[in-house]
């Protein structure tokens, strides 16, 4: 009796390992249990259990949806790069790669299938989308949070493949579910070479901090005047305010040129995948890009306008401009040259390309990528532009501007 418990128990913990949360379960039960009661409802009603049926299609978008998030969580919750605490005790500790990891493995495992196993038997009975798609779903969900995730731990390539591979899967889905399988489990493969891979690299000091490399330096810094003022019986700095505006505390380089623009590639990849081989009207593209490359062009070009210019505004108003007839300010004004650029070159692009020769699909996705791209990339660079542009700072986030500039 003793040892059938103690496997019991063994074989809770197994699963337990990478079992989805009990919320989700419980909100997968429920939707399945209330639309089997709605069909129930209605065949009884109408005495038409084709009908009835029908609304099976919903309980199979919720499974569906179940795996994705699955697969999200299956990376979000075990992978040290997603909890701090978690990530510096192993690194403190004797844990190498080749050991388990204390919350579970962030690869691929035997329980996964055990959960698609009791998803696939839910969507089995009276099922009218193939059995397939669970896992589809799941390896979905888990193979974009894992592409994050290397990115951010030093196989940016890796996770440049893995994106792509997804988008391909998509375009093969067109023609044939085949060859959509072999590319998935061609990316599967690949995402767990560069999961492994990452770990050499465990804790991934220099890629975590690469990116606030001013904020660390800067806490450096803030220590050393505290010690300095506190043997002075000075309060300590709390921060730069109000010089904070002064762009210190802003990334040496937030964006790079390479992966920014394969960024914007893949998508392009994506809009091109998504579309699909099936023909479509080039009047519909037409509009949907005369929208997409005028109202979204617009939006885009000024949230980059705001990201540099929200609180370091030009050293004259429009007014002392033509007072002074200083209409254009080179060195402030060449921040309006990229919003510019990223407002009017979609629609010029995506016509050029369509009256080449270019399908419209294609065409689309082409100049979405060049949009994002110019967008993300377009000088000048913020930091440098924010330290050397003559401007006036102004606080957006408090206070004034008369009170900044008086100080």
């Amino acid at each position: 009796m003793t040892t059938s418990r103690s496997r019991v128990r063994s074989v809770i913990q197994w699963w337990r390992l990478v079992a989805p949360p009990t919320a989700l379960w419980c909100a997968l039960a429920l939707v399945v249990i209330f639309i089997e009661a709605i069909v129930f409802w209605i065949a009884r009603l109408l005495g038409d259990w084709n009908e009835a049926l029908r609304l099976h299609e919903i309980r199979d978008g919720g499974v569906l949806m179940f795996a994705w998030f699955y697969g999200v969580l299956r990376v979000m919750l075990h992978h040290p790069l997603f909890n701090a605490e978690y990530r510096e005790f192993l690194a403190a500790s004797p844990w190498q790669r080749n050991k388990p990891l204390p919350l579970g493995p962030v690869r691929l495992a035997l329980q996964d299938l055990v959960v698609l196993g009791v998803l696939v038997a839910v969507m089995a009975v009276q099922n009218g989308l193939p059995l397939a798609l669970p896992l589809v779903a799941f390896l979905a969900g888990y193979l974009m949070m894992l592409g994050s995730t290397l990115s951010r731990t030093g196989e940016w390539w890796i996770a440049l493949g893995v994106w792509f591979g997804l988008g391909l899967t998509v375009r093969m889905a067109w023609w044939n579910p085949w060859a959509a399988a072999v590319v998935l489990m061609a990316t599967t493969l690949v995402s767990q070479f560069g999961l492994w891979r990452s770990w050499l690299r465990f804790p991934w000091i220099q890629e975590l901090t690469s990116r606030r490399r001013t904020i660390i330096e800067y806490d450096r810094w803030k220590a050393v005047i505290n010690k300095r003022r506190k043997s002075a019986d000075l309060p300590d700095v709390g921060s730069l305010w109000p010089h904070s505006g002064l762009g210190f505390l802003q990334p040496a380089r937030a964006l790079e040129l390479w992966p920014t623009w394969m960024s914007a590639a893949v998508v392009g990849w994506w809009i091109y995948a998504v579309a699909g081989p099936i023909p479509v009207d080039p009047r519909e593209v037409h509009s949907l890009a005369l929208f997409a490359f005028t109202a979204c062009s617009g939006i885009i070009a000024i949230g980059r306008l705001l990201i540099y210019a929200m609180a370091h505004h030009p050293p004259l108003s429009f007014l002392g401009r033509l007072a002074t007839r200083s209409f254009v300010i080179p060195a402030y004004d060449i921040v309006l040259v990229t919003p510019l650029l990223v407002a009017v070159t979609g629609l010029p692009a995506y016509f050029g390309l369509f009256l080449v020769g270019v399908p419209a699909a294609t065409s689309f996705a082409i100049t979405a990528a060049i949009i994002i791209g110019l967008a993300c990339t377009g000088g000048p660079r913020l930091r440098e532009w924010q330290l050397t542009a003559p401007c006036r700072i102004i606080s957006w986030t408090g206070g004034s501007g008369k009170d900044i500039q008086s100080i």
